[in-house]
């Protein structure tokens, strides 16, 4: 699911937005319809995910090199006022840091920085990269306020706007000043962004409490390869998706109404996916229970009944339809230890300790990144959504792979069962994901999309649990996969 405006279409927004502004957009996606229910070639085969690069920026901004092309219907960019033309090295040096930026190499960041105003910045993503989200806000709130670098200012509003919305800091969010560097487009989407501060304003904030450390659960997996788990809510038992690709809590209307699930307003958001949008309401949640965690106070977002719900593509109209009770989104998710063992359909479910050490290969930055490596050693930033039913490649990503894309007709459905349609298929695409080495199969590309501040090179979906388990840790930076659940774990 992602983020959009509220009382209006994310869509007409999208003309307006600088190419390096994607982290205003990439909070998370939500592509609820139809799913196929048989195995089939892969001329007629039909995928869904809960992504959306839809909503990535493609148009020109002050963030963008001389690479990124500018769509021919959009008007060119306006340069920022500067009071001087910048030198030739310097602006050599901002194409490589901003170019750091785009690859997440934030130890490149840092040390191509050439001016306090970048090194603060980078500070800041280093800080956010490593979970001290109160760290990185202090260091986006500095190089708002400067002005001696007027790109460095608006990445740090935006930076700023984005980590608060990730925080639910709704106060802040809907008190934000925005600063007078931004451009009238920037403002209007950072606006849209105070609207979900405005909604949930006046709620109390979420309580997590641990009854204990460990518990060990059923783990279901839904049609499309989605895992599931049992919640409570308000003490009823209800199924719920466990999907890293929502950054919220999403109930089915029916849902919201069987557990006394109240809005918070009258106003519609919207959430857009791949082929369309679908109008949301704020809500909240008083009492979760996952196991051993409790969570109080909820933000959440209510959508209807009608497109919560899977059904088989091959006969839409008459098949029946399976209905998708809620979602637990990646704010939930990040606050546990979870470790997926699809073999034997458990879930360890524990509360995270911080550790010395860890290898750090996830980290949030808009929405969730794993790290993997190529057989060329080139290293890929993908977006890690086990709702997504099959991995996919962004079209920029290849020559890292080394890959050659077949011909294959498939088709991604979202809300209201419209699609995209893909066409380009990687049979077996090699990786290694945490140490280890895996391989992908049926690797759909899709794009070339140009993501803007920060590169997206592709999906890491649910058919990743064909290695038995999978371990999430945000607090730790932790993603890891086949690991032996007595052996490892501990």
């Amino acid at each position: 699911m992602r983020w959009t405006s509220m009382g209006a279409t994310w869509s007409n927004q999208l003309d307006h937005v600088s190419a390096r502004n994607w982290i205003i957009y990439a909070l998370s996606a939500l592509l609820l319809g139809y799913a196929d229910e048989a195995a089939a070639q892969w001329q007629r085969e039909v995928r869904f995910s809960s992504h959306d690069d839809s909503l990535l920026s493609t148009g020109g901004g002050p963030y963008a090199p001389s690479r990124v092309p500018i769509d021919p219907g959009r008007a060119a960019p306006v340069p920022a006022p500067s009071a001087s033309v910048p030198e030739p090295n310097s602006a050599v040096n901002a194409a490589e840091y901003w170019d750091a930026l785009a690859d997440l190499n934030l130890a490149s960041l840092r040390g191509v920085a050439g001016s306090d105003a970048q090194t603060g910045f980078a500070r800041g993503m280093s800080l956010l990269a490593d979970g001290d989200t109160e760290g990185a806000e202090k260091a986006f709130v500095g190089g708002s306020e400067q002005g001696s670098d007027m790109n460095v200012g608006i990445a740090s509003q935006i930076m700023l706007a984005t980590t608060l919305l990730y925080e639910h800091k709704w106060s802040e969010l809907r008190s934000f000043s925005l600063s007078a560097h931004l451009t009238a487009a920037d403002q209007d989407v950072i606006r849209n962004y105070q609207k979900w501060g405005f909604a949930f304003a006046n709620i109390e904030p979420q309580r997590v409490m641990f009854s204990s450390d460990s518990v060990v659960m059923p783990l279901h997996v839904s049609p499309i390869g989605t895992p599931t788990i049992r919640v409570k809510i308000n003490g009823k038992q209800y199924e719920f998706w466990l999907d890293t690709g929502s950054s919220i809590t999403v109930i089915n209307s029916d849902v919201a109404k069987e557990v006394g699930v109240p809005t918070l307003s009258s106003d519609n958001l919207s959430v857009r996916t791949f082929s369309g949008s679908a109008p949301v309401k704020a809500g909240l949640v008083r009492r979760i229970q996952i196991g051993p965690l409790l969570l109080e106070n909820t933000a959440a977002v209510v959508v209807d009944a009608s497109h919560m719900a899977l059904r088989s593509a091959s006969d839409r109209a008459q098949s029946p339809r399976m209905r998708i009770d809620g979602i637990i989104g990646w704010d939930t998710i990040r606050q546990l230890d979870l470790l997926l063992d699809y073999t034997s359909g458990l879930i360890v479910i524990r509360r995270p300790q911080r550790a010395e050490y860890s290898p750090h290969n996830l980290t949030w930055m808009g929405k969730p990144f794993v790290e993997a490596r190529t057989k060329r050693g080139e290293t890929l930033h993908l977006t890690l959504d086990t709702g997504a039913q099959s991995s996919f490649l962004n079209a920029l990503a290849l020559d890292k792979t080394g890959a050659s894309p077949t011909m294959a007709e498939g088709t991604v459905f979202g809300i209201g069962g419209t699609a995209n349609r893909a066409n380009r298929l990687i049979r077996i695409l090699p990786l290694e994901l945490g140490g280890k080495s895996v391989q992908l199969n049926g690797v759909m590309v899709y794009g070339p999309v140009y993501s803007g501040m920060i590169n997206c090179d592709g999906i890491l979906g649910s058919d990743i649990s064909r290695y038995g388990t999978i371990r999430i840790d945000a607090m730790n930076g932790v993603f890891s996969i086949g690991l032996n659940p007595l052996r490892e774990y501990d």
